[in-house]
């Protein structure tokens, strides 16, 4: 009797002292989904910025000029910048 009751006390207790971590550990977790979702989200932006940036720089090679050519290069950088998001994102997604 006296072993069930120091079970039950000691069972009580690591629940009493266990409890924020549960708690930090399920809101962990819908926070990480949260993220997921967030980052999904954003890949998909990016994607779509990239498609629009392809097209810029498409319609811009058809013309010539030193302002164009100008024009190609800043695409061009920011063309790497937003593939390097979209690795970081997918680093975040998976």
């Amino acid at each position: 009797m006296r072993l069930i009751l120091s079970e039950l006390i000691f069972t009580e207790y690591v629940i009493v002292e266990m409890q924020d971590f549960f708690k930090n550990a399920l809101l962990s977790d819908s926070l990480l989904r949260d993220i997921k979702v967030l980052s999904a989200n954003a890949k998909g932006d990016a994607d779509m910025l990239e498609t629009e940036l392809h097209a810029v720089i498409n319609a811009m090679s058809q013309n010539e000029g030193k302002s164009v050519d100008a024009l190609k290069n800043s695409t061009a950088f920011l063309k790497n910048n937003l593939t390097k998001l979209k690795e970081q994102l997918d680093k975040t997604t998976h």
